[in-house]
């Protein structure tokens, strides 16, 4: 049937016929969508800081806020935009699939490459050439630290809530996303002190109680991904087919089409059943998002042990900073300022 014959097609050109090149190719457009990404982002980098600028906010924070939902939303739109299109335009779970794991793993490397080993590279080879010290040891050590490019925290961050998307968002084409990005990120840890220890400077530390607009972010992408895998699971994907086959029409693929399509044939709704399909997705969808909202009832922000912990702090200090006397007079008012905590 088509089923082998695709087969037998697929690999007489794909490994029989063309050696390794084949394989080769299929990651030149993904090395060229990930240099377009970075080189659009560093161009809008500069038009959003201009406009935050303009903005002229109150406060350093207001301003760093907007600045990274500007940024955010952008590279958030360059990197997921190809994906959107192949999961609900498309709706081709195939190449979403393979979209999804070359994007990912070049962005992986990307990262290692640019952030760590160029910048290290480059240093070294311009120190060599340029810069030659004749002054007593200390002024070296200076001048090493001066050199260093200044650490920017938002790529970092960003990074992160980037790849938070492409683990939750299409988890349904790609579930070993999530132990891939366990590895990456022991690898990034490390290529982080590795950064912060011999490429940028010592970051000035700034005491902050959480991680600001990006848990807004973070918090954002995981209730979309709720919408996007239910998507794939009833439309894009066969996973609802195997469950409910007679509500989908399954077409066969010519061995042409099947070589482009990396599948031997498409699904759709069957004649009638749209309403069901739909009834289908909208039920999982309230289910999920019930125990979404339950969770975060009942699961506190902050465990009892911190809370505990901090108004003890809190209450030391007090007495610390009033005396033994205000003890007494003071516990309603401490009870009353550690339940903020």
């Amino acid at each position: 049937g088509i089923n082998a014959e695709y087969g037998k097609q697929w690999y007489q050109r794909r490994v029989r016929g063309n050696g390794p090149i084949p394989y080769i190719l299929l990651y030149i457009p993904v090395v060229l969508h990930v240099i377009i990404i970075q080189v659009l982002n560093k161009i809008y980098q500069v038009v959003a800081i201009n406009l935050t600028q303009w903005e002229n906010h109150r406060s350093p924070t207001e301003h760093e806020n907007a600045l990274f939902i500007k940024r955010f939303f952008f590279e958030a739109f360059d990197c997921y935009i190809a994906l959107f299109y192949l999961a609900f335009i498309e709706r081709d779970i195939v190449l979403l699939r393979r979209e999804l794991v070359s994007l990912y793993t070049v962005d992986c490397i990307r990262r290692l490459a640019t952030e760590s080993l160029i910048p290290f590279i480059t240093r070294k080879a311009s120190r060599k050439i340029s810069n030659k010290q004749k002054e007593g040891e200390t002024d070296i050590r200076l001048g090493k630290d001066y050199d260093k490019a200044e650490y920017e925290q938002f790529d970092d961050y960003l990074e992160m809530v980037i790849q938070i998307g492409y683990v939750t968002l299409f988890a349904g084409a790609f579930p070993l996303a999530a132990p891939l990005s366990l590895i990456c990120n022991v690898l990034e840890m490390y290529s982080d002190i590795f950064k912060l220890s011999l490429i940028t400077r010592r970051p000035v530390v700034h005491r902050v109680t959480n991680i600001g607009v990006w848990s807004v972010l973070v918090k954002g992408i995981v209730l979309l991904s709720v919408f996007t895998n239910l998507y794939i699971f009833c439309f894009t994907s066969e996973q609802l087919l195997t469950y409910a086959p007679s509500l989908f029409e399954v077409t066969p693929l010519t061995v042409e089409a099947a070589l482009k399509s990396g599948s031997d044939h498409v699904h759709d709704i069957a004649a009638g059943a749209g309403m069901t399909v739909a009834t289908i997705m909208t039920c999982l969808e309230h289910v999920i998002l019930l125990v979404v909202a339950v969770i975060w009832i009942l699961v506190p922000g902050t465990s009892s042990s911190v809370q505990n912990e901090l108004a003890r702090r809190e209450y030391v200090k007090f007495v610390e900073t009033h005396g033994e006397a205000a003890h007494v007079g003071g516990i309603s008012a401490m009870s009353i300022d550690s339940s903020l905590y």
